[in-house]
């Protein structure tokens, strides 16, 4: 059973050295690109920089890849690390230039154990030992930002949240541009598919996180066609419902790193041979 483990860890530790060297490559070749020519260039409005790192595939959605941790925390106790995830999302953005964007994001998850990385459909609750059904259908999520105020809708079979939140300026440090958000939601147990486990007068909040990073001289050069991306976001509410802890105390979590790719050939051979079995739709025009 060992095995698997170091199988699964010498496979990052290797990945992560690649993307160490690729990012080092990236920091010589536009060396000579100064920081005062970047703050010439670089649009900061802050829709153009978003749409710019979430789209910037002309007439097709963009796809993002993501790895996730989730963590439960009972309210007396530390949190806990219980499940890793993959993801894939399909990102369309509608910029019109000025004070209105539409993204729209079609994901599919799925989860995995921690150590070994094996996919899980099912998982024993480690705090309530329930066993839980851990397929998650496509959600898809419809974002607006007008004025760099967001509106977003979450939805699926299982979900009906709306959250709003607000878009910040664009910062530089060293050669790197990030844009940030926040995004923030209440809601009555009515809005999750598992009522029964939890008190329906009871108002619960949910919120994230995200920044979205990419090399300033890129962005500056390459202001059609493909900008390589990369992006973390945090999320926390009491409980997310689909680990069905009902009323008990604590809160759940979830920090997840994403990267954009430039053609469905990059999407990690797993998680395409599941979307093909599982989604067989989900990759269709992309």
């Amino acid at each position: 059973m060992a095995e698997p483990n170091r199988t699964h860890r010498r496979s990052f530790i290797t990945g992560a050295a690649t993307s160490l060297a690729s990012a080092a490559a990236s920091r010589d070749a536009h060396a000579a690109v100064s920081r005062e020519q970047l703050k010439l260039d670089v649009p900061f409005a802050p829709m153009a920089v978003y749409a710019r790192m979430h789209g910037s595939r002309p007439g097709k959605p963009s796809i993002w890849y993501g790895n996730a941790v989730y963590y439960g925390q009972l309210a007396d106790r530390a949190p806990v690390p219980i499940l890793g995830a993959e993801e894939l999302n399909l990102v369309t953005v509608d910029y019109n230039g000025s004070d209105r964007l539409t993204e729209v994001t079609n994901k599919v998850t799925y989860f995995q154990d921690l150590e070994s990385g094996k996919i899980l459909t099912k998982w024993r609750n480690i705090f309530t030992k329930e066993m839980l059904d851990l397929t998650r259908p496509q959600i898809t999520t419809t974002t607006v930002i007008e004025n760099s105020t967001m509106k977003a809708e979450e939805r699926s079979s299982y979900v009906k949240i709306d959250r709003r939140g607000n878009l910040h300026a664009p910062f530089l440090q060293g050669d790197v541009l990030t844009i940030a958000h926040e995004q923030f939601a209440t809601f009555t147990a009515s809005a999750l598919d598992d009522q029964a486990d939890h008190r329906v007068d009871q108002r619960w909040w949910s919120g994230i996180w995200s920044s979205f990073s990419a090399n300033a001289a890129d962005f500056v050069k390459s202001q059609d066609g493909f900008l390589a991306c990369h992006g973390q976001t945090f999320g926390g509410a009491p409980w997310y419902s689909w680990l069905k802890m009902g009323d008990r105390p604590g809160t759940s979590s979830m920090r997840r790193f994403a990267t954009k790719l430039a053609s469905e050939s990059d999407v990690p051979p797993r998680l395409l041979a599941w979307i093909a079995k599982n989604h067989s739709g989900f990759l269709t025009g992309i």
